[in-house]
């Protein structure tokens, strides 16, 4: 068992640029910063619902942006993962019903400064499948292997306690 001890921070407070957020994703990168992401909008399921994020740096966080946005599709349920030092990955899913989603990714280089444009993780699947965030309190052995654009491929073994 890791025992972690820490203080109560907000990522924000009241003057939030959405009505409603939800999932939140947060990850400690090796560089010693975190990066939280959620997803946020009028109300979960409407058009103008986005992936937004928040980078903790020093001893606070800063204002959260926007790092994913399709104009008049849903976002819903972003997880976060440092692949390898200075890669961070962002999965989350797209569409208006379940059964209509489908799992982007986008990859930052920076610690979430700057993303590239959104992939499919596997073009033409529809249901929502694709990483998700497990609550379980056993320890969990995840394989994330997923192919890119430019035929590279990552592959990951993740140990974590939930």
């Amino acid at each position: 068992m890791v025992l972690i001890n820490g203080t109560k921070s907000y990522v924000f407070k009241g003057d939030a640029p959405f009505g409603s957020c939800h999932a939140s994703t947060v990850v400690r990168l090796s560089c010693g910063s975190s990066v939280a992401a959620w997803f946020g909008g009028t109300c979960e399921g409407d058009p103008d619902v986005n992936i937004w994020m928040s980078r903790y740096i020093g001893d606070q966080w800063s204002p959260p942006v926007k790092a994913a946005e399709e104009e008049g599709l849903p976002h819903w349920n972003p997880v976060l993962f440092e692949a390898e030092p200075g890669e961070l990955i962002l999965y989350y899913k797209v569409g208006h019903t379940f059964s209509e989603w489908y799992t982007r990714y986008i990859v930052s280089q920076d610690g979430g400064l700057t993303w590239t444009a959104p992939s499919e993780l596997v073009a033409g699947d529809r249901g929502g499948r694709g990483p998700v965030r497990h609550q379980s309190a056993e320890r969990l052995q995840i394989r994330i292997r997923h192919q890119r654009n430019d035929d590279a491929s990552i592959a990951a073994e993740i140990a974590a306690l939930a």
